[in-house]
């Protein structure tokens, strides 16, 4: 088959342009949505453009190629690296190490023992966080939300609520967890701005305040956002906890816990606080439905009510919990269809 000179010479052309705007990519630091865009408005004069982006898991920059199909005449592939930069072939090189997931006092652990341990179930949690993970990162960027600009006070929110949670209340604490993970701070805000865009792409899914979606969800289960405060007893096993329990009609139950501990039992008191669909369901009953009353025995555990709280106004608080409920039945609905392969690689 002949190919004719003008069709050539429109893939050419096409690719003047394409490298022209993988170099302005690079000068800018365009995101993914962003550089699709352009790739779009290229004239392909009859054939087609196709953006592949790769980022970087640490700096957070994102790398692309240009693929360039003309009809008649063949495929190109353009990839552009700035000065001091790393090629695209060689970014896609492999490392002897590079199978290699940690090292633990120099012995290293790698790809297969890993994914051995995750199908074992030791992992489980840990593989289902990961698959989890993924499936949002791929909705931030099906939603084009992938390069959106995170607000300071949104990004410092994140900031502030992470380091509440992990107990890091001044500056010497975040740095000394930070180093022990091999983090920089850089590092650690680009993952909150992750975060952020998380919650981007919940409001997106649930229509925000503005949609349908959070008044009908209330509508229809509002009792699920039922919230109840309890004493709850942890003991060493049924009988014990039956025991504490028929003392618990005329003594204190953290009073008779503190007892028991400091005798050398096994037993732990918490105030705890939950919604009706988080709660347990061997918990429920007697959480939520059974007259409140003197403390009683759930398997190895006595719980007293406390407070019980009916949902019935769609204020603020409720409709982000509404917000997070849906947004959770979603991703438990996408996690459902994800096919997940694991792949070992050879030691």
């Amino acid at each position: 088959m002949t190919t004719s000179r003008s069709a050539t010479d429109d893939l050419i052309a096409v690719a003047a342009e394409a490298l022209g705007a993988l170099v302005e990519f690079q000068r800018a630091a365009t995101g993914p949505a962003e550089a699709r865009r352009a790739c779009r408005r290229l004239d392909a004069r009859g054939g087609s453009v196709a953006l592949i982006a790769q980022r970087e898991p640490w700096t957070g920059a994102h790398h692309y190629e240009v693929v360039l199909d003309q009809p008649g005449v063949g495929a190109a592939t353009l990839a552009f690296c700035a000065d001091r930069g790393a090629p695209y072939l060689v970014r896609g090189a492999a490392r002897l190490d590079d199978d290699v997931v940690a090292r633990i006092d120099g012995v290293p652990i790698r790809v297969p023992e890993a994914i051995e341990l995750v199908d074992l179930g030791a992992g489980s949690e840990l593989a289902d966080r990961l698959i989890t993970a993924v499936v949002i990162r791929d909705a931030i960027e099906r939603e084009g939300l992938a390069g959106a600009p995170v607000d300071d006070a949104a990004l410092q929110q994140a900031v502030d609520d992470f380091r509440v949670a992990h107990g890091l209340y001044d500056a010497t604490a975040t740095e000394r967890w930070l180093d022990h993970r091999g983090w920089t701070l850089a590092v650690l805000e680009r993952v909150l701005e992750d975060q952020v865009r998380a919650r981007m792409l919940r409001d997106r899914i649930t229509g925000g305040d503005a949609g349908g979606k959070i008044d009908a969800w209330f509508a229809a289960h509002a009792a699920d956002l039922d919230t109840v405060v309890a004493g709850v007893a942890r003991l060493a096993g049924e009988v014990e906890a039956r025991a504490v329990a028929e003392r618990g009609r005329t003594e204190p139950l953290h009073a008779i816990v503190e007892e028991l501990a400091a005798a050398g039992d096994r037993a732990d008191y918490q105030i705890e606080r939950w919604r009706r669909a988080d709660c347990p369901a061997g918990l429920r009953a007697a959480l939520f439905d059974e007259p409140a009353g003197p403390p009683r025995a759930v398997g190895d555990l006595v719980v007293r009510v406390i407070a019980r709280q009916p949902c019935r106004a769609l204020d603020d608080t409720t409709r982000r919990a509404v917000r997070d409920r849906l947004f959770a039945d979603w991703l438990a609905h996408r996690r459902a269809e994800a096919r997940v392969e694991w792949c070992p690689c050879q030691a």
